[in-house]
């Protein structure tokens, strides 16, 4: 996993996890020091990145080699920094990868007191120490964090425990795509029970007939498709796609309602065309370039969904 990263992936971060509130707090804390770097313009994207491969490096480790390893973390960072910026061709000046290693072992030491783990955040003041050792920036640096921290940055580090993943495992190398951030179980829920309660009439009759939207089977996929979506806010592949007697431009502008009322602030725009197409045979057949263009376009006479203006 680079530690580095180019303008592009830098900006797919930011956008991408937005409402990290470790990204949140680390942004507020960092940008004037980034604006102010003459050389080396290390960003906060990447500060925030660098602490949870380093978090992640040391949650993963067996007990009895923990002490070691955050000891020495300080060095091998500063090391590892410098290495990957010669090879990529960024400038820089030692003070400035001094004090953005520093700044990156801070922020690893107080979120390993967010763990509420003994056997975790008993390191954290051995890394305080290393800060101080190396950089007059601890002063600063905690009265920044202390202006800008808050509970959700423990509940945060609970979910990140209690999934077992590495942050820096759902991180792709530079320049490839980016796995969209997790977000909290009740958030998931609430994104499906919204957009549920907008396509509850899918379960009953076409208007102006006593034919079914859709068989109660290929309602149950999905519901459990949208589930799938929601979660993990990426298109997936079904075996058997899902039959309607919407009309296809009907069912399209269904799911434009429902982006827009329920989706519209967590999940993108194309990534809910793309689900259409590729969950429901009515688009097998149309372009995808279509599809995109004409997602909005209203229908006439349609009267399935009443949303407020």
């Amino acid at each position: 996993m680079e530690r580095l990263l180019d303008y592009p992936h830098c900006k797919e971060l930011k956008v991408n996890y937005r409402n990290n509130p470790w990204l949140q707090v680390i942004t507020n804390c960092f940008r004037p020091k980034e604006a102010g770097m003459q050389k080396f313009r290390f960003t906060a994207e990447e500060l925030w990145l660098n602490t949870f491969i380093c978090l992640d490096d040391l949650i993963a480790l067996p007990a009895g080699e923990r002490e070691a390893a955050a000891n020495r973390l300080w060095d091998d960072l500063n090391c590892e920094l410098r290495n990957e910026a010669l090879d990529m061709g960024r400038e820089f000046q030692d003070e400035e990868l001094t004090m953005v290693t520093s700044w990156v072992v801070f922020f690893v030491a107080v979120a390993l007191g967010w763990t509420e783990r003994p056997d975790l955040y008993r390191y954290s003041e051995t890394l305080i120490q290393l800060v101080a050792r190396h950089h007059d920036v601890l002063p600063q640096l905690t009265e920044e964090y202390i202006g800008w921290c808050d509970a959700s940055l423990g509940s945060y580090m609970q979910e990140h425990l209690a999934q077992g993943v590495r942050l820096s495992d759902r991180l792709s190398k530079r320049g490839a795509d980016i796995l969209p951030a997790q977000l909290p179980p009740a958030k998931v829920a609430s994104l499906k029970e919204e957009a549920i309660k907008l396509l509850v009439f899918m379960k009953r009759q076409l208007k102006d007939s006593t034919k079914p939207v859709m068989r109660q089977g290929d309602y149950d996929r999905m519901v459990e498709a949208i589930g799938r979506f929601v979660t993990s806010r990426r298109v997936e592949p079904i075996e058997h796609l899902i039959q309607t007697n919407l009309k296809a431009t009907e069912l399209r502008y269904t799911f434009y309602l429902v982006w827009k009322s329920c989706w519209k602030k967590d999940i993108e725009r194309d990534k809910v065309v793309d689900f259409l197409k590729a969950t429901f045979s009515q688009f097998s057949l149309v372009e995808k370039n279509t599809l995109h263009k004409k997602f909005s376009e209203k229908v006439e006479g349609y009267s399935y969904i009443k949303v407020e203006k």
